[in-house]
């Protein structure tokens, strides 16, 4: 007798009407090669790639979870980073890859054609920040800096072009649940965070105008 569990996270793509947004046909499956777990698809900004997680073979029989992209037309399966907490730059020529480092979120960017690795964003030494949101235009990096739950965040605006970082400190909000975006006007910056003190408040949609 033997037992086994079979894991059945997949990718699949549908047509939408262009005015409804309702669904046109049948959703089709987009992996070609099923590998125990899919999934996190993303769309790059210029709808031509679409990048997932996929669950594969790494030393010694373990699983890796690892970054893939392929045309959304269709082709070849391209494996880019074993990493995770990764997005499309808004030009769609790369993946940010963001991975801690002695609990600062160092960001780097990962060529789709060669798979070169380019460091841009390095928190300050002893920072907690959480992995900044790049803006639509590519010049500026957006986010929340919670060193503690003692005390309320810090909203940091990181200018690419010069280097340069500007913090802002808020009143409430203690600490960051969930992804940080961007809207796609670069306006406004969200995420899902604790209001209040300490660790017992509620967490809340915290919507912040970045203009």
């Amino acid at each position: 007798y033997y037992g086994t569990r079979v894991l059945e996270n997949d990718i699949y793509t549908v047509q939408l009407d262009p005015v409804s947004h309702v669904p046109v046909g049948q959703p089709s499956r987009f992996i070609n090669t099923f590998v125990t777990h899919n999934g996190a698809p993303s769309f790059s900004p210029d709808g031509k790639w679409i990048s997932w997680t996929s669950d594969r073979e790494g030393p010694n029989g373990t699983r890796v979870g690892t970054v893939i992209v392929r045309p959304a037309a269709g082709g070849e399966e391209k494996i880019v980073d074993a990493a995770t907490g990764s997005g499309w730059t808004p030009d769609s020529k790369a993946l940010v890859k963001r991975g801690g480092d002695n609990g600062r979120e160092i960001h780097q960017r990962v060529e789709i054609a060669d798979g070169r690795v380019t460091e841009f964003y390095r928190p300050p030494e002893g920072s907690a920040t959480s992995p900044l949101a790049e803006t639509p235009d590519g010049n500026e990096l957006l986010g929340f800096r919670c060193d503690s739950p003692a005390k309320p965040c810090d909203f940091v605006r990181y200018d690419l072009r010069t280097k340069s970082e500007t913090v802002e400190p808020l009143s409430e909000f203690r600490q960051i649940y969930g992804r940080q975006a961007v809207s796609p006007d670069g306006k406004w910056l969200a995420t899902v965070g604790i209001r209040g003190s300490g660790v017992s408040g509620a967490a809340t949609l915290f919507v912040k105008a970045t203009v």
